[in-house]
C-alpha cells in the first residue's frame, strides 16, 4: 500500500493535468459511443489519440480534434447534439457538448470538435488523487436530434463506470533490504536501499528522478542519487547514495528518521512532482560502545554493548589491536558472533597482552552487507 506523507504539486502544475486529460477524454469518448451509437441510423467515427490536438492559453488548457458522423437514415436530422460529462473524486471532472445543425440522409461529414478547461477549477488534492490513487469514474453521455417537422426526436442515453488505476500505482523505498558497505580502497561508503515504481500502462516514455536524502528536519542534505525510470511498467532497481567517512558512522551507529524527497520529471511532457517520504532508519550498531577497557594482569578486558536495529541478521567478526605509547603491537584477538535484528548486545571482550597497552583499535565487519566499522578506545590506567 502506497503511503504517502507529503505531495507537492509545482513547477507546471497544468502539465500534469494535460497527461490526465487526455487519457482521460479518450478513455471517456471511446467507452461512451463505441458500442451504442453504432446503430442502423447513426454511425459515429471517433478521433484517435494522434488526432487531438493540445495546447495552452493562459490558464485554458484546449483540445482540438474531430470525429466523423454518418446519417444512415432514410430522414435527414436536425439539431443533433451529444453530450458527455465525466464524474469522479466526488466531482464533476469535466463536461462537454459536440453540436451539429443537421445531417442529411447519406450524408457523412467530419466535425470539428474543440473544448477548453479552466486549469484552476482542479486542486492540487484532485490532481493528486488521479496521480496516485484508484478510484470509479462515472461517464454519462447522452445523444438528441430532431426529424424533420419535429415528427420524431433520437433520444440516446449511455451511463458507464471506468476503473482509474492512477498514474503512479506504486512508489516504494525497500527499506527493510537496505544496507551499508564499504567502498573499496575508499573512505566512507555506499548506503543501498531497493526501489521499486510501477506506472500506468497507459503511459509510454521515461521519468528522470532526482532523490535527494536528508537528515529528519531537512536541514541537512545526507546523499542524492539519480535514475531513469521506464513508464508503463513495474520497474525495480537499487538506489545507491555515497556516504562520507562521518557519514558513514553516522548510518552505522546512529539510529535516525530520514527522509527522502523524489523529484519526478515525465520526459517530454514538462511534467513535474515532488514526493516526499520518511524512514526511521535502524543502525546495525547503534548506540556501540566499549567501555572500562582496562588491564587486568596480562589481559586487556573491556565491556562492548550495542542494539541491532536494523531489519538484518548480522554476521560479525571483530578483530581487536592493542597498542603501547610507541603504537606497537602488544597483543591482538579475533571474534566472531551473530545478532539477530532487535538484537541488543552486552559483551566481554579480553585480549592478551604483551607489554605495556595504552588503546585499542577494535574493527568490525559484517559478512552479508561487506560493512566495517572501526573504533579507537583509550585503556584505563
Amino acid at each position: 500500500m502506497l503511503k504517502k506523507t507529503k505531495l507537492r504539486i509545482f513547477k507546471i502544475v497544468s502539465s500534469i493535468f494535460t497527461t490526465i486529460v487526455v487519457i482521460l477524454f479518450i478513455l471517456a469518448v471511446h467507452s461512451s459511443f463505441l458500442d451504442p451509437l453504432m446503430n442502423q441510423e447513426m454511425f459515429i467515427e471517433l478521433p484517435s489519440e494522434d488526432d487531438i490536438i493540445w495546447s495552452f492559453e493562459d490558464d485554458t488548457l484546449l483540445a482540438e480534434t474531430s470525429l466523423t458522423m454518418e446519417n444512415n437514415g432514410f430522414y435527414s436530422m436536425q439539431d443533433i447534439e451529444i453530450r458527455y460529462d465525466l464524474f469522479g473524486l466526488d466531482r464533476e471532472l469535466f463536461s462537454d457538448t459536440i453540436r451539429v445543425d443537421s445531417l442529411s440522409t447519406g450524408e457523412r461529414r467530419e466535425i470539428p470538435v474543440s473544448m477548453a478547461i479552466q486549469i484552476d477549477d482542479f486542486e492540487d488534492e484532485v490532481i493528486e488523487d488521479l496521480v496516485f490513487n484508484e478510484t470509479d469514474l462515472e461517464v454519462r453521455s447522452h445523444l438528441t436530434a430532431r426529424y424533420p417537422f419535429s415528427l420524431m426526436n433520437l433520444d440516446l442515453r449511455y451511463d458507464e463506470i471506468l476503473r482509474w488505476d492512477g498514474l503512479v500505482q506504486t512508489l516504494e523505498f525497500e527499506y527493510q533490504e537496505a544496507s551499508v558497505s564499504s567502498l573499496p580502497d575508499q573512505e566512507g561508503s555506499i548506503l543501498s536501499i531497493p526501489y521499486e515504481v510501477e506506472t500506468n500502462e497507459l503511459l509510454d516514455g521515461d521519468a528522470d528522478v532526482d532523490i535527494t536524502m536528508y537528515d529528519e528536519t531537512m536541514t541537512t542534505v545526507y546523499s542524492t542519487h539519480q535514475i531513469t525510470v521506464p513508464l508503463g511498467q513495474r520497474h525495480r532497481e537499487d538506489l545507491t547514495f555515497e556516504l562520507d567517512e562521518s557519514l558513514t558512522e553516522e548510518f552505522i551507529t546512529n539510529s535516525q528518521r530520514v527522509k527522502f524527497v523524489s523529484d519526478i520529471t515525465f520526459s517530454g511532457a514538462e511534467m513535474s512532482f515532488e514526493y516526499t517520504t520518511e524512514h526511521d532508519w535502524g543502525a546495525p550498531l547503534n548506540d556501540i560502545s566499549i567501555e572500562n577497557l582496562q588491564r587486568t594482569l596480562d589481559q586487556v578486558r573491556g565491556d562492548l554493548t550495542f542494539d541491532n536495529d536494523s531489519p538484518r541478521f548480522l554476521q560479525l567478526d571483530i578483530n581487536i589491536r592493542v597498542f603501547d605509547a610507541d603504537d606497537q603491537l602488544v597483543g591482538t584477538q579475533d571474534e566472531s558472533f551473530n545478532v539477530a535484528s532487535g538484537q541488543s548486545v552486552d559483551r566481554t571482550i579480553e585480549v592478551e597482552v604483551v607489554g605495556d597497552p595504552v588503546y585499542a583499535e577494535v574493527t568490525f565487519y559484517e559478512h552479508d552487507t561487506e560493512m566495517e566499522h572501526r573504533m579507537e578506545v583509550d585503556v584505563d590506567v
